[in-house]
């Protein structure tokens, strides 16, 4: 047998086996995580790759061979494209099963610990958007909200990324009474909370949003009126701008930097306790740039 389920009792052991995959996976990942945004993006990689296996109880370990799950994992894991989001599913289901090993008595932990990745990149290739196209992309995204709802909140989805610097998993968290009020208090990752006042040109944007189609609780909702998940947001944002949520996070740190906002008072926006990122998110080449222009002055 794969599983050496802990039990005192034949009765206690009967109810691990046909215990649900999908309450352990509740049961693991509430009992090690507490940020709302790790929950949310773990327990779906954990429940998709589950799937992958065709598993549903406990029990159903002890009819799957070891290796089998491993192959099932490793495709799982290769079906990502970015080498960032393979190192996060790595250590997703590492730790989901090392759960299931050191709780429920698995045998081996089937995630290989590592895989064939490329080196982490030294500057993010996020593709990101100048000051003039980001303008020129809003006033577009502007013309659009007379033609009902779909279009509006795509404009003030895009519009509030673009000014915030925010994940688009801490837009998601915005509500009525933080806009009401001009700060939003929001949950980053590992848990941590942190406050940013609303630029004044995007809370009137999100009241008159709110006030025009009488929205309550979370802002961002979909077009049933059911909270915005990232996962849809993410695709509407994509399809109308041409870029990623995230590519709007690089471009308000590009553009701060390029006023010359110190990276301390850059990483305070962006909600980085770091420089370091902020170091990650310049991709300008400053010191070639300077290079050329101290010879154009010297040689004038």
């Amino acid at each position: 047998m794969n599983i050496v389920l802990q039990g005192n009792n034949d009765e206690n052991l009967l109810r691990i086996l046909n215990k649900s995959i999908y309450e352990t996976i509740d049961e693991y990942i509430y009992e090690k995580y507490s940020n709302p945004n790790t929950i949310s993006s773990y327990k779906s990689y954990i429940i998709r790759h589950v799937n992958k296996i065709h598993f549903e109880k406990l029990q159903d370990l002890n009819h799957i061979h070891y290796i089998d799950i491993r192959k099932t994992i490793v495709a799982f894991i290769k079906s990502f494209s970015s080498p960032n989001t393979k190192r996060v599913v790595i250590s997703c289901l590492r730790g989901f099963w090392n759960y299931l090993c050191d709780v429920y008595g698995y045998k081996k932990n089937p995630v290989p610990a590592k895989m064939n990745l490329p080196p982490r990149q030294s500057k993010s290739l996020t593709k990101s958007l100048t000051f003039d196209k980001i303008k020129r992309l809003l006033d577009k995204l502007q013309s659009y909200t007379k033609f009902g709802f779909c279009d509006h909140v795509k404009y003030v989805l895009t519009a509030t990324l673009a000014t915030t610097g925010l994940r688009i998993s801490e837009v998601l968290q915005i509500t009525t009474q933080m806009v009401e009020e001009g700060c939003v208090s929001i949950v980053q990752k590992r848990g941590k909370t942190r406050k940013l006042d609303l630029p004044t040109q995007i809370q009137k944007a999100l009241w008159d949003f709110i006030c025009l189609y009488e929205i309550k609780g979370q802002v961002f909702q979909t077009s049933t009126r059911q909270a915005m998940g990232r996962v849809y947001a993410h695709r509407i944002v994509k399809k109308a701008t041409g870029i990623s949520p995230h590519g709007f996070r690089k471009s308000v740190i590009e553009m701060l930097i390029e006023k010359g906002i110190h990276n301390h008072e850059v990483a305070k926006v962006s909600g980085h306790s770091s420089i370091n990122m902020v170091f990650y998110y310049d991709n300008r080449d400053t010191i070639a740039e300077a290079h050329k222009g101290l010879a154009m002055d010297l040689m004038q």
